[in-house]
């Protein structure tokens, strides 16, 4: 496949997409950085709580100031809550600061590229039903995977696709 094909296959893709695959590449680069925090080093590395409540898990995760920080690619709509700190997020709106006490609904596709600017505490929250396995949990609302077909289809019906 040439260079021309990829370029007209990546622009015929929603922007939802494109973005997804952007932080894809930009997570592989910093995947190669030695120090670079990324998946699973970050529960090894930076504070963090599991909590749930009857079908609610919580997840709390504290980030340094000075630090980066990519999510995984959220695959429901969920709320969230920012209860310190301030932060640059990035999504594929363009950025925003957010700066405590902030909450909101995080979309199915959602992935942010965060700078932290002061120390902050970041809490999600999602209907898991009785399940209690957090790793299980993260596997059935997040993705690493750009091109999952899930987020495929609901970036299609965004553009005005039919099922």
């Amino acid at each position: 496949m040439t260079d021309e094909a990829i370029e007209v296959e990546s622009a015929a893709l929603a922007p939802a997409t494109q973005y997804r695959m952007a932080v894809a590449e930009l997570v592989r680069a910093m995947r190669e950085e030695d120090d670079a925090i990324t998946g699973d080093q970050i529960e090894e590395v930076w504070e963090h709580r599991h909590e749930f409540a009857g079908d609610l898990y919580m997840r709390t995760l504290v980030v340094p100031a000075g630090h980066f920080l990519v999510t995984k690619i959220h695959k429901v709509d969920h709320p969230y809550f920012v209860m310190e700190g301030e932060a640059t997020i990035l999504t594929e709106d363009g950025p925003a600061r957010m700066k405590a006490p902030f909450s909101g609904i995080t979309r199915a596709g959602v992935q942010r590229v965060a700078y932290v600017h002061e120390q902050v505490t970041w809490t999600t929250v999602h209907f898991v039903g009785g399940e209690r396995d957090t790793k299980k949990i993260v596997e059935t609302v997040t993705t690493e995977d750009p091109l999952d077909p899930e987020l495929l289809e609901r970036d299609l019906l965004a553009l005005g696709g039919e099922r």
